[in-house]
Formats: structure tokens, sequence, C-alpha cells
């Protein structure tokens, strides 16, 4: 990969010289986006990929697809709500910006709260923008126990995580953004002999407004919402908001197409009926729904391999 972001801030010279942000439509290319909460028929599209997904993975699949010349469209369940729209208050931002309010969990041996992002950039919308790579035995146990190392090790994941770091601009927490507890709790480490390092975030000057769980109001948090998803769509790429995919088609074995349906805003007193969107991938669906959705829209769209929806870990 090979991919420059503009400034997490942009000025455009208008009447009362308003501040843009990324995620402003007055900046994106004009029909880039589709708010499927507003759309009040049945609709057909196709692209080279469907990426389904916004958040981490398919942010960057689809950013990277597109500087490749390829068209994609991409699919996102909840809404794209912009940097100008951000609160200061968790409620409505739980309402509007999280899975199930937050009370999202998953049910094992123990039950782990799940906070997902359902919104343009997913999880990174509401995320601390904390960049922790894979731990090395973990990659050695990918390669050795599911027989990945040729294609996935350390070198290669490096070399992406590198690209990564450099476009995102990741790097150690600045001290105005560090707080008081943590510096402390640093110097205890030092004194104690404790081995102890500073998080690597992706953010372009954070200003400290502990706005990460609600949305970042300052924009300089480099969240796919006003950095992969803005410049997938200056590349070419489309994406539909408030639209959730039902299922995965498949034509003689091989993924074809999307079914989705078009989500109606919570309390916007629109029908229940649901119109849809068929997508054709003419070739291939990128699937990156999270590891707790993409289970279950394989399973409705046909795949019943045993370990589907199952071995999920936490920490």
């Amino acid at each position: 990969m090979n991919i420059e972001l503009r400034q997490p801030h942009s000025e455009k010279p208008i009447s009362n010289r308003v501040k843009l942000f990324p995620d402003d439509l007055a900046v994106l290319p004009e029909g880039s986006v589709v708010d499927g909460a507003g759309v009040n028929a049945h609709l057909t599209d196709s692209a080279d990929y469907v990426v389904i997904g916004s958040g981490a993975a398919g942010s960057t699949a689809a950013v990277t697809l597109t500087q490749a010349g390829y068209s994609v469209i991409i699919l996102e369940e909840g809404p794209w709500v912009k940097t100008r729209d951000f609160g200061v208050d968790l409620y409505p931002a739980m309402k509007t910006l999280f899975r199930d309010m937050g009370a999202h969990a998953a049910m094992g041996r123990a039950v782990i709260p799940v906070l997902q992002g359902k919104c343009v950039g997913g999880s990174t919308t509401i995320n601390s923008a904390i960049a922790w790579r894979v731990p090395e035995h973990v990659v050695h146990r990918w390669g050795t126990h599911f027989g990945l190392g040729d294609v996935l090790n350390q070198k290669n994941l490096d070399e992406q995580f590198d690209e990564l770091d450099k476009s995102l601009s990741v790097h150690p927490v600045k001290d105005q953004a560090l707080g008081k507890h943590n510096e402390v709790f640093g110097e205890a480490a030092d004194k104690l002999k404790i081995k102890a390092e500073r998080i690597q975030r992706y953010d372009a000057g954070c200003e400290a407004s502990a706005s990460c769980l609600t949305g970042c109001r300052t924009g300089r948090k480099l969240g796919m919402n006003v950095s992969y998803i803005p410049k997938s769509l200056h590349q070419g790429a489309k994406i539909y908001t408030s639209t959730q995919a039902v299922r995965v088609t498949s034509h003689y074995g091989r993924a074809s197409g999307v079914e989705c349906k078009f989500v109606p805003h919570p309390g916007s007193g629109r029908s229940l009926r649901y119109f849809t969107l068929k997508v054709k991938a003419k070739r291939g669906v990128i699937l990156a729904a999270s590891v707790v959705q993409t289970p279950g829209i394989l399973k409705r769209s046909g795949v019943r391999l045993s370990a589907v929806g199952k071995h999920f870990q936490a920490h």
C-alpha cells in the first residue's frame, strides 16, 4: 500500500469561512454517498468489488482497491454521523454510533461486553485510536497451527504495519494528551524497573478533548470516517450508509453480489417496510463486518462450515 492522507482539517473559501472536515458532504464527490435511510425505492448497482463494512478492515480494503484502479461499493449498516455533529454527551452517542447502544455481549464461559461501532468508520469512530500490533507468538501460532506461514508471517505483516503506521500517523501519545495519571504510572514503572512504554495511537495532533468514545469533535483522531473512507470516495468509490448486508449471493461457488436492505433511522416515522438494494460484484466481495458480525452474514449466505461463529477469543 502507498496511501497518503489529506490533513484532517481543511478549509474551503465559502461565505463564512466554516471549517470543513474530510467527512463533510461539501468536500466529497457528488453522488459518492447514498443514505439508505432516505431511499424510497428498490435499487440495483454494481462494481468490481463490494466491501461489506466500513471499519478498519473494510476501509483499508476499499482504499487499497480504489488506488489500484478498481471500482468499489462500500456497504455500511449504520449512519454516517459527521464530525460537526459529534457531541459531548455519551447517551446520544451510544444511540447513534454504537451497536445495541453498547449493550452487545459475547456469550461463553464468560459474558464479555463487546463495544462496537455501528456507523461509518465502524469501531474506529468510537475507539481510542490505539494501534497495537499482533504479538509475534500469535502470528507464529497462526503460521504453524493453521498452515498460514507462507502468506501470513511476521515479515509480511510488519511491511503492512509499517505502511499503515506511516499513512495514519501512528506515534506514541504526546505529552499534552498523556494525562497526569499516565505520567505518574510511567514514573512508577521506571522507579520499579518495570518495562513500560507509551501507547501508540493514530492521530494527527490529539487536542486531548476526551471525546474518543463519542466521536472526535476536532477531527484529529484518524478514524476511518475521516481518513480512508473519504480517501476511497475521492478515488472513485461509492458508499451506501444505513444499508444492511443481508446475504452474499454466489454463482457456481463464487461470490457474485450482495443483497441488502435499507435501514430507516430510529424514530424517523418511516414505514417498517424495507426497500432493498442488490449489488453485483464483478470481481469479488470483501466481507469485513467484524469478527462478531461476519459469521452471521456467512450463515445467512448459506455457508455451513462448523467453525463459523465459533472460537471467538477476547481479552
